[in-house]
């Protein structure tokens, strides 16, 4: 009697080698019902060998073929309708690799990409710096204004009676500046063997260069929030729109077409709303630490043997995290033997923490072109190990923190391998 179980692991290896037939087998063994139409359809929707980020004819035209064979079977065994659902999954692949293709068009044709990609990659950074630089200084020059400072909610006024969220604009600053990274790396093979990216030597940018760059840095926006809408259509169901004349008020002036993806799930909304909590309750606990405790005489820095938490901290902001990740998880994390990814979770607070303090000392004592720093790694791994990570944690750490193919951005992964062993230290949210 045939089975009703769909097996999601040979979906994904069927997916993944685009193999029609090997599913088809395991089909041929279910009743295909609805219920099970909706499973698979599903599983191919947010599997993301579906799509191709850079161009490759071959695997779409295969990927092609293996969703007719989809769409004739459910034609076969379900109707039109389930049919058209799967015809409509092929058009939104073809849309979606058609935006990265037009990125990666532009990206091509800007000034920027008449650079040598390690001037590409220098402009990139130094033009994110300078960026970072500005933001910090309205941040300051806002805190000296004002009377008194709400932590939660909290918004960078300016003079001219604008203003903005430092979370948000930070945010999308290191995405501008990781997608750059990223984009070179895949166009110039910048990827060891194991994923990891590596630069080489970067030249000291003019300002021309950096100038030439803008364009490269809003293109690498582009291609996050074009992964973003991906990654939409993929999880919460329904394509996007594309809007033509006449143009809505919102689109800019030269705009030829516009995207438009409107549907956003209850779990978003419960999700945006769990996450300000979250954010007011850090800062509570942030300022109730400042408040009722002697955490800042506490901290030691970076200058010296220190142990791990709770013998020792190296900033306030290391004993705030401690605090608050414990309130989240609702244990006492310092007792926690367990050890994720090779390191226990007060090793990863102090390895992150020890990153803060170095990059914000160096800020605060050489300036913005000490902002993006390059250090030896036997330096860096003699830092960590005198602040605690030892017995092989902190190459352990270096490596869990160095970007990689499969990284999300600079905030979780703030160093870059450079060509001749060193590390490069980007700030992101570490220096605040």
């Amino acid at each position: 009697m045939p089975s009703r179980t769909l097996s999601e692991s040979i979906v994904k290896t069927s997916l993944k080698d685009l193999d029609w037939h090997r599913l088809e087998q395991h089909l041929s063994t279910l009743v295909l019902d609805q219920a099970c139409a909706a499973q698979l359809l599903g599983l191919l929707r947010r599997n993301g060998n579906l799509f191709q980020k850079r161009p490759a004819p071959i695997r779409s035209r295969a990927r092609d073929a293996f969703l007719a064979n989809v769409e004739a079977h459910f034609l076969e065994h379900l109707g039109q309708d389930w049919a058209r659902e799967v015809n409509e999954l092929t058009g939104l692949s073809h849309q979606i690799e058609a935006g990265y293709a037009e990125i990666l068009r532009s990206l091509s044709a800007t000034d920027a990409a008449k650079m040598a990609p390690e001037v590409q990659a220098a402009s990139g950074l130094s033009w994110s710096a300078h960026a970072f630089d500005d933001m910090m200084k309205e941040f300051h020059a806002d805190l000296l204004r004002r009377r008194r400072i709400k932590l939660s909610h909290f918004r960078v006024r300016r003079r001219d009676g604008t203003s903005f969220n430092p979370d948000g604009a930070l945010g999308n600053l290191v995405n501008m500046a990781t997608m750059t990274l990223l984009l070179l790396g895949y166009q110039q093979s910048w990827f060891e063997v194991d994923g990891f990216l590596f630069l080489p030597a970067l030249p000291e940018p003019t300002d021309v260069d950096n100038d030439r760059t803008a364009a490269t840095l809003a293109l690498a926006a582009s291609w996050r929030l074009w992964e973003r809408l991906e990654q939409r259509c993929r999880y919460f169901g329904r394509g996007f729109r594309v809007i033509g004349e006449p143009m809505p008020r919102w689109v800019p002036k030269d705009a030829k077409r516009a995207i438009a993806y409107e549907l956003i799930t209850p779990e978003e909304g419960l999700d945006y709303y769990a996450n300000v909590r979250l954010t007011d309750q850090l800062a509570r606990t942030y300022h109730g630490l400042l408040q009722n405790t002697n955490l800042k005489t506490w901290a030691s820095g970076i200058d010296g043997p220190l142990e791990l938490p709770p013998k020792g901290y190296v900033s306030p902001e290391e004993g705030h995290s401690c605090i608050s990740l414990s309130e989240v998880l609702g244990y006492f994390v310092l007792d926690d033997q367990e050890r994720p990814c090779g390191l226990r979770l007060v090793e990863w607070i102090r390895g992150y923490s020890t990153l803060q303090s170095l990059a914000g000392e160096r800020y605060r004592t050489l300036g913005l072109k000490r902002l993006c720093h390059i250090i030896p790694r036997s330096e860096l791994r003699a830092l960590l190990e005198r602040v605690g990570l030892k017995n092989g944690a902190a190459d352990l750490f270096i490596n869990q923190a160095s970007m990689r193919k499969t990284s999300r951005d600079l905030f979780d992964q703030p160093l870059v391998r450079m060509r001749d062993g060193s590390l490069a230290l980007w700030p992101s949210d570490h220096i605040f």
